[in-house]
């Protein structure tokens, strides 16, 4: 059975995969030490200006990933809970 993608986008997709596992295992550790706001406040009108709609598409994928990440609600982080008070 052949591959739908050449060798050389396979070896891509993999490393895109293990960067963004990497980023996402860093971004965990990061909440699970309880780094930074667990819900970071931003006033709708900023947040949405920040957020421009790109009909073209093609975001990097890694930049957004980490921006994803730091802007979003961390319901996870241990300073979320009520009993870590």
């Amino acid at each position: 059975m052949s591959s739908a993608l050449p060798p050389a986008a396979v070896h891509e997709w993999r490393t895109l995969g293990r960067a963004v596992v990497d980023r996402l295992a860093r971004y965990l550790e990061a909440s699970g030490a309880s780094e930074g706001a667990v819900l970071p406040w931003r006033e709708p009108d900023s947040s949405v200006c920040d957020w421009p709609v790109d009909g073209d598409g093609g975001a990097d994928l890694l930049p957004l990933l980490d921006r994803v990440a730091a802007e979003s609600n961390h319901l996870h982080h241990r300073g979320s809970s009520p009993s870590s008070a």
